[in-house]
């Protein structure tokens, strides 16, 4: 029997253990993953990880998955769970910022390494959804929740239908909060003006 090698396919294959199979789901869409934690989560979170702890959970829950069709609202709603645990998390370390000093004899103390002069070497999806400073910090003062809908419906592009399946809410729900969102965005963007 021909190996299917469509999405719901693959699902399948990969809800009997098929690691083939789960490798090629996880790879057409690690890098769209990754914007999608890193649009959600900013710089507070160490989007490789999030995405890496996220897709662990994907292959742990895969065989309890009851609608193969449903993989792309599910594997979302996994990564807005682990992007706002992480969030979270972020909140209770103590972060120890790198020094940018210079000590004067460079061989007693080693060499120094500049936090600024470390490249990012993806770009950061919160200013290519922003586009400006001042949007991309009023972005950042959204709540997880309002960010998540707002990277969903615009970013990202998905239907408020999928948008709901996401979060788990009738449509309606869907739409309030998106509403919502959008008038926090406005709200956090007039703060920023000021």
């Amino acid at each position: 029997m021909p190996e299917d090698h469509s999405q719901r396919g693959l699902v399948e294959r990969a809800q009997r253990g098929d690691a083939d199979a789960f490798a090629q789901l996880v790879s057409s869409r690690l890098e769209r993953s990754w914007r999608f934690v890193r649009a959600i989560g900013g710089d507070r979170i160490d989007a490789d990880e999030v995405v890496q702890e996220a897709f662990v959970l994907v292959w742990r829950d895969l065989p309890r998955l009851r609608d193969a069709d449903a993989f792309e609202p599910w594997l979302r709603a996994i990564l807005v769970h682990a992007t706002r645990h992480s969030v979270r998390r972020a909140g209770q370390v103590r972060l120890i910022p790198i020094t940018t000093d210079v000590h004067p004899n460079p061989i007693e103390r080693g060499p120094t390494i500049r936090a600024d002069s470390l490249p990012d070497p993806r770009p950061d999806p919160s200013t290519a959804l922003a586009g400006k400073d001042t949007l991309a910090r009023a972005f950042s003062r959204l709540s997880i929740d309002q960010r998540t809908i707002l990277v969903l419906h615009y970013f990202e592009g998905y239907p408020l239908e999928f948008v709901a399946d996401v979060i788990r809410r009738p449509l309606g729900t869907a739409k309030s909060r998106l509403h919502g969102a959008r008038a926090a965005l406005r709200a956090a963007l007039a703060a920023e003006d000021r």
